[in-house]
């Protein structure tokens, strides 16, 4: 839909024509193509057919010409797509340039703050804000160690934070953001994906990333390509088709409704025999299943 579509890639929403397209300065894969195929690729009998076939799609572009996904790229996206009727946004990345962001620390606790208040504004608005749960294999409800941050020094390699459970990666640790993690084409947990009691909504195929076209994601890629791709990314966007075609069926439902309509649905997760399974809590709510 390039009528509600837009760059945000210096925090202020720019609705030109093709603004949102990638920048040919800054190195950006076809991730976001890949992630949008699932979403909604057309039944047209060629390729894939993405969750809700045909789907209208927003390109809100995020990523800067540093290569960030910073708070205020994030604020702009969230505040333009609630603006321009959006019904679900689909969220596969985390803010730069912290992986989690403490609240003890108050740089931290303003991003937290920020990118807070831009996904309550979009829910209020009507969207469901989907997340994906990261790539880390971690525990989101565990003290852990962050090797990564800040993602955007100049020199040198990070130093290793130990993080305690109020640190948080956003936006999918927000309130009221359906956070996904994956799992992989035998509904086991995918080893790479972050879980957590009471972190985590639902779980969604993720694939394995040495599985190739038929163990890992298949979607669409850059000038007419296809590409296996595996991650949180590809889950939550699996969640972020079922909410556009459940918004379709149920319009007279709100972000939270259609929220809690993709939960009350999803099976139970835990194939038998896989040990650890409902203490560490992979699955959320459960495994996503359409409704209908």
């Amino acid at each position: 839909d390039p009528k509600a579509s837009a760059s945000c890639a210096d925090g202020r929403p720019d609705a030109r024509t093709g603004a949102w397209r990638p920048d040919p300065g800054v190195v950006e894969s076809g991730h976001g193509t890949h992630v949008a195929g699932i979403v909604g690729a057309t039944r047209d009998g060629h390729g894939v057919t993405g969750v809700a076939p045909g789907v209208r799609i927003a390109a809100v572009r995020l990523l800067g010409p540093l290569g960030q996904y910073y708070a205020e790229n994030i604020v702009c996206g969230m505040l333009w797509a609630a603006d321009h009727g959006a019904k679900a946004v689909n969220n596969s990345y985390f803010a730069d340039p912290w992986k989690y962001n403490c609240p003890g620390d108050a740089d931290q606790a303003a991003l937290i703050a920020a990118v807070g208040r831009a996904a309550g504004y979009a829910r209020r608005a009507g969207a469901v804000v989907v997340a994906s749960a990261g790539n880390d294999g971690q525990d989101l409800g565990a003290s852990r160690t962050d090797e990564r941050s800040p993602n955007d020094r100049v020199s040198g390699p990070a130093p290793l934070r130990h993080l305690g459970t109020e640190c948080v990666r956003l936006p999918g640790e927000l309130p009221g953001v359906v956070t996904v993690t994956a799992v992989n084409r035998d509904g086991h947990p995918a080893a790479y994906s972050n879980y957590g009691r009471g972190r985590v909504s639902l779980a969604a195929p993720g694939g394995d990333p040495d599985g190739g076209p038929q163990g890992a994601v298949v979607s669409d890629w850059p000038d007419g390509r296809y590409a296996a791709l595996a991650g949180t990314s590809m889950a939550a966007a699996h969640v972020t088709g079922a909410v556009a075609v459940a918004a379709a069926l149920h319009p007279e439902l709100g972000a939270d409704g259609l929220a809690a309509l993709l939960a009350g649905a999803a099976a139970p997760g835990c194939p038998p025999g896989l040990l650890g399974c409902g203490e560490r809590q992979y699955f959320g709510a459960g495994l996503l299943v359409l409704p209908w």
